[in-house]
Parts: structure tokens; C-alpha cells; sequence
């Protein structure tokens, strides 16, 4: 049986409008653009082979600019989720797909278990997308009708792509998982496929939120969300965690942060360990901006991350497609 979206390919007009984008616009506006469809596809949910059909071609497309600049697009997703709350639905659900991709890869998984988490991620709150939204703009209040929506949009989200015409289990099964309490221990290899991935997808999906700005608060810092995500009460990590802190390290692209010779500047690429991203300085130690933006290894001891900034600390603004270029 197909697993994810295998056997259901994009129209020939999705296609040709994927190709004319690649050739007119930046990388960083592709994913914007993408991120404005995705939200479109999924506020037209609705039982028909045509909906599933473009939400096939949403993911393809994600993939397609994820194998292309796999850091770049990490960079532009986590500091984009840091910085706005608009579309964070579907914002939200494309972070979760490209960091489950590369945590289930971490862990070995077959590609078709990847097509199927991947395809989860992106359509686990396919219910509860307007409410979403709403409650990462500031919504002041949550109504019984509200907490009602949230506490069971798991299986409203299930039955929705039961009707457009889903039939691969392990999806439906992350769906209705992905916010199960798994507690410390990881799951066993001999455990169903749909309910390990969906407790990984269940971590992702907390370390992302963690990560995202809503308009009550300010986005934790990727530092603080791994600590919290990815070690026990020991202080070490579990398998879920390691998975989590190798792909994605302590330090993931879009983060800012100060190095141990006082400049400050943002991380453009995972580097040989976690803690050891690829930075491009923005600001010398005086404070002064830096141009062009200088690229330091922090494997360097004098490049050696020394603390975390806040995403409003740096006084400089990053020019985001030089950066993504950089490496």
C-alpha cells in the first residue's frame, strides 16, 4: 500500500509554476511563497482527490528547496517562525516537516516511513488551522468552543483526511498520535512505525513552537528549547533527543549569538558538532557593523560560541539572501 503522497504527483500547471519561480525569485522568497500556499491548500481543505493533489505539490516543493540549500532553508524557516506570527500554521508545519526529515534520517528510517511523517507534519492541525493562527496572533480568550477545537483536533484532523481520500495508516496514525504523552523512554523498534514516528513528530512539535514567536511572548531560544526537549532528568539525551541535537544542533541556523572574541552575528550552517555552528558576523566587538559579514567556525577556540542573543538584541539587520549564499 502507498505510503504519503507516493503514487500522487502534482499537476503539470504546479509543476511549470515551481519551475517559473525557481528562475524569478530568490530563495528566500520561494519559501515565502510556498509558505502562502501552503496556507491557502489547507484553508480549502475539503474531501476531493483534487485538495490531496495539492497538497501533494506542497510537499514536493518543500522537499525540492530543502535538497537544494538544506541549511539556507533551515536558516529562513527558524528565523522567520522567530520573527513572525503571521501564517504560523502553515509556517509552523513546514518547520516540522524539514526537522522530522532530518531527525527520522538521523535514526536510519526507510524513506517510506520519511514520506509519511513528513506528510503528517504538515497536515497535523489541517483542523485547527484558523484557530491556530488566531491563538499566534494574541488571541486574548479560549472559549469552551476553542479548547474544545484544540483538545480534539487529533482525530477531527484524522477523519478530514480520511475523507479526501488518505488511505496510508502509519499517517493517520501519526495524526491521531502526534500529541500523545510518550513520557521519557523511547518507543521500540518492535513498536507500530505510525506510533514512533508520531512520538518523534510529537518532540518536534514542541521544540518548533518553542522556537516560534506568538504575539504573548517572545520566542525561546533554541539553546533553552533543545535542554528542555532533548535531556532527561540525568541531564543527558535519550535517542529522540541525540537524533534531535545532531540534525539540528545546540545552535540551528537562524539563531543569534556572540562569540568568544565579543562579536556578534547569526548562524548560517550546522557545523561539525553541535555545539560548532557556522556563524557570519554581523557586529565587531565595539559594536560596529560588520560588511561584508565575516564567516567564523566555531570549532575555532576564539570563534567559540560564547552566549545565545535574543532575536531583537542584534542591532543590525541580517541581509538574508548574501547569508544563504554563504554556504
Amino acid at each position: 500500500q502507498a505510503r504519503g503522497f507516493t503514487g500522487v504527483s502534482p499537476s503539470p500547471l504546479a509543476r511549470i509554476a515551481a519551475a517559473r519561480a525557481s528562475q524569478d525569485t530568490t530563495f528566500g522568497e520561494q519559501w515565502d511563497e510556498l509558505i502562502k500556499h501552503s496556507d491557502l491548500v489547507q484553508r480549502e481543505a475539503r474531501p476531493d482527490g483534487e485538495w490531496l493533489s495539492r497538497l501533494h505539490a506542497v510537499h514536493a516543493r518543500a522537499l525540492a528547496l530543502f535538497a537544494r540549500k538544506p541549511d539556507a532553508s533551515l536558516y529562513h524557516l527558524i528565523y522567520t517562525s522567530a520573527h513572525s506570527t503571521e501564517r504560523y500554521s502553515a509556517l509552523h508545519g513546514l518547520l516540522c516537516l524539514v526537522v522530522s526529515r532530518e531527525v527520522a534520517r538521523m535514526v536510519g528510517w526507510p524513506d517510506e516511513l520519511l514520506d509519511s511523517l513528513e506528510a503528517a507534519s504538515l497536515t497535523m492541525n489541517v483542523s485547527m488551522r484558523r484557530l491556530q493562527d488566531l491563538l499566534a496572533a494574541g488571541e486574548p480568550r479560549i472559549t469552551p468552543d476553542m479548547r474544545a477545537e484544540i483538545d480534539n483536533h487529533p482525530e477531527r484532523s484524522v477523519a478530514l483526511l480520511r475523507s479526501a481520500g488518505v488511505q496510508d495508516p502509519v499517517w493517520l496514525t501519526i495524526v491521531q498520535h502526534h500529541h500523545d504523552d510518550f513520557g521519557a523512554g523511547v518507543l521500540p523498534d518492535s513498536a507500530e512505525p505510525g506510533l514512533r514516528a508520531a512520538q518523534v513528530l510529537a518532540r518536534v512539535d514542541v521544540f518548533t513552537a518553542k522556537i516560534s514567536r506568538r504575539a504573548p511572548r517572545a520566542p525561546m531560544s533554541p539553546l533553552m528549547a533543545a535542554r528542555q526537549g532533548c535531556l532527561g532528568p540525568d541531564g543527558r539525551p535519550d535517542e529522540l533527543g541525540s537524533a534531535l541535537l545532531r540534525a539540528m544542533g545546540l545552535y540551528p541556523p537562524g539563531s543569534f549569538v556572540e562569540l568568544a572574541n565579543g562579536e556578534a552575528g547569526i548562524v548560517i550552517s550546522r557545523g561539525r558538532m553541535a555545539n560548532q555552528p557556522v556563524v557570519a558576523a554581523l557586529m565587531s566587538a565595539s559594536g560596529a557593523p560588520l560588511s561584508p559579514p565575516m564567516v567564523r567556525n566555531a570549532w575555532e577556540g576564539r570563534f567559540a560560541v560564547k552566549r545565545v542573543m535574543g532575536p531583537d538584541e542584534l542591532r543590525v539587520r541580517p541581509p538574508h539572501e548574501q547569508l544563504m549564499s554563504l554556504r
